[in-house]
């Protein structure tokens, strides 16, 4: 399943962190749309999971998977990313995976400038 999986972090830390602490472990890479991440981020023609790490949840997009479940938060009062929730999505749709081609095509042109 690791190779259909997609961890998408609202930013460019939590998916920093993310890839630190599992480098040893057989885990998908964390990939976000900020920072330089957007430069390296995978199509998602063929993922068949989405785990969502991110502070503002879109929890309009449930329809658009067949499952839809936040089964985590950080909870540790200590943590600068703390009330960040964790959810997975599977089965996502065509609805999703346009929507990431947006957002990714809108977070490239703010770096490199609109297409000539």
């Amino acid at each position: 399943m690791r190779a259909h999986t997609l961890i998408f972090c609202a930013n460019y830390g939590q998916a920093s962190a993310i890839n630190y602490y599992n480098r040893r472990r057989a885990l998908p890479i964390a990939n976000s749309l900020n920072g330089s991440y957007l430069f390296w981020y995978p199509t998602l023609n063929h993922h068949r999971a989405i785990i969502i790490v991110d502070d503002e949840p879109d929890d309009q997009l449930a329809p658009h998977f067949g499952a839809y479940r936040r089964f985590g938060s950080v909870t540790n009062p200590f943590a600068r990313e703390w009330g960040t929730h964790i959810t997975i999505g599977l089965l996502p749709d065509s609805t999703v995976q346009a929507l990431v081609r947006r957002e990714w095509r809108a977070a490239l042109s703010q770096w490199e400038g609109p297409a000539r």
